[in-house]
This record gives structure tokens, sequence and C-alpha cells, in this order.
């Protein structure tokens, strides 16, 4: 689904939208992976180990993911001109604000575990996939409307990410309260 929505979006941006979008768009994709490496492993075999500790599991690694994606995305906006040089000097501005999204992004990949440590399979892959199709949506939309930016294509990612949390939020106070 990330990459039917990354390649529509940018033929949809053309030609000087694209390289703006994908220097913007990878960065916080990127280093929400990274938050969470290895982290989210140790949730997913927590949770099955002893569910009981779901909530201190989920407090603990969301902490950690928390700090590690603040420490990577400050080492990212600092370093952001040199990694995307002069001839992206314009995509700078809203690569930086895209970064925003990283610890979102880190979330979800949280609460994914969680769902699949407690089992519930359908949720884990709603909050995986779900994302994707809300992006997708906005992308749809804001073209239709005429109104498709880089900033607001990003803008939707964030809709989607962000979206999904809020919705699935319900599923996951269940999942940190119990019954274990």
């Amino acid at each position: 689904a990330n990459l039917i929505t990354s390649v529509v979006t940018a033929r949809l941006l053309g030609a000087e939208g694209r390289g703006p979008y994908a220097a913007a768009i990878s960065w916080p994709t990127m280093l929400g992976g990274f938050a969470v490496a290895g982290i989210i492993d140790a949730v997913l075999v927590e949770i099955r180990r002893r569910p009981q500790w779901t909530l201190a599991t989920v407090a603990w690694a969301g902490a950690a993911a928390m700090a590690c994606a603040t420490l990577i995305t400050a080492i990212a906006y600092v370093g952001m001109p040199i990694l995307l040089g002069p001839r992206n000097a314009q995509a700078l501005p809203i690569a930086r604000a895209a970064l925003l999204l990283t610890h979102a992004i880190a979330a979800g990949a949280i609460w994914r575990y969680v769902f699949a440590g407690r089992g519930q399979f359908l949720l884990a892959n709603l909050a995986a996939f779900l994302p994707h199709v809300i992006h997708a949506i906005a992308i749809c939309g804001l073209a239709l409307a005429g109104r498709l930016t880089v900033a607001t294509a990003i803008a939707g990612l964030g809709a989607g990410v962000i979206g999904v949390q809020l919705l699935l939020l319900p599923f996951i106070l269940r999942e940190l309260r119990g019954p274990w």
C-alpha cells in the first residue's frame, strides 16, 4: 500500500514536486523504523511471555522508543542540510517539518506489535494498513480539489498515521487494561 501511495502521489505532484516529496517523506519513515529497532520485537516477546505485564512493557517500550525518536530526529534535523545537499535546498523546510511524524510512526509500530503480542492480528493488520488507506484517500481528495502540494501530501500522511492511532485508541486502551 505504501508503494502504491508513494507512486501515485509522486505522479500527481509532477516532476517539480516528486523530489521534495521523496526527500521529505523518506526521513520520518526511516527514522521511525530506527527508533523502534529491536524494541518492537522485545514488546512482542514480553507480551506473549508475560501478558499481565502488558502495561509496564508498553510504558517502557514507549519511553525508550520516544527517547530514541527524539535523539534521532534532533540529529537528522541538524544534519539534514548536509544530507540533502544544495540540490535539494528547497525541500529542507518541508523535510524538517515532516520529521514531526517520526514519533507517530514509531508509536504506531509499537501498537501493531502490542496487538500481535496479544493475539489481536486483525487489529495489528489494520494498524499497519489503514494509515496508507487514509493517506491514499487524502491524496485523491486533495488532487480532485486541486490542492495537492508536497506539504498537503505530507499532511495527508500525518492524518493517516495519527488518525489510525486515534481510531484504534479504544482497542489500545482495552489491550492495556486486560483482562489478563
